[in-house]
């Protein structure tokens, strides 16, 4: 089922670039790829969905997204090499920088709710 829910995902964001659908759905699409690449445990593949997530949502100058995004990359590395204390001083500062924004403590949620569905072992944060 994981494997029809990724396909869709890539679907998804072939037809946002075929259509030229703009920077936002690009966003969300790469995003989407990225957390379904998560699912199978391909950290590094999720990380570059995510880098590149961000990368369109600075384009579209949503900024909660631009977090949102890195905050799920420094997750993913975290995920790769638990334990690294620059990665966790990323996602600190990704968490804080959600802090205040339109969706921001949405988007902190859902960083910290995958953590735990991963069992990414956070100190608290």
């Amino acid at each position: 089922m994981a494997a029809v829910g990724r396909d869709a995902a890539r679907l998804n964001l072939r037809l946002a670039v075929e259509q030229n659908k703009g920077d936002l759905p690009m966003c969300r699409g790469h995003w989407i790829l990225g957390a379904h690449l998560l699912v199978i445990k391909d950290e590094f593949a999720a990380r570059e969905q995510f880098e590149e997530s961000a990368r369109f949502a600075e384009r579209a100058e949503s900024v909660a997204e631009v977090w949102l995004a890195r905050g799920f990359a420094a997750l993913a590395r975290w995920l790769d090499s638990p334990g690294d204390e620059r990665t966790l001083t990323e996602i600190r500062d990704h968490l804080s920088r959600l802090e205040g924004l339109d969706h921001g403590a949405e988007f902190r949620k859902q960083i910290l709710t995958a953590a735990r569905v991963f069992g990414a072992e956070l100190p608290p944060v």
